[in-house]
């Protein structure tokens, strides 16, 4: 019979430094000048085809 070993899973908790975190939040706001004219640019088209179909709805 086979002698059964334990495996110990390592926690993330302990290998999570500020530094990690540091470096995520440079990357996001690295992509502020890319995503956010994206996000604009959506929400205004979404609201100008809504006023054309009140316009026309309306007429």
């Amino acid at each position: 019979m086979e002698a059964v070993t334990s495996f110990e899973v390592p926690l993330i908790g302990e290998s999570v430094t500020a530094a990690s975190f540091s470096g995520i939040l440079d990357q996001m706001t690295s992509l502020l000048p890319v995503v956010l004219p994206v996000v604009v640019a959506c929400l205004a088209f979404r609201k100008g085809i809504s006023f054309l179909r009140g316009m026309i709805a309306g007429a």
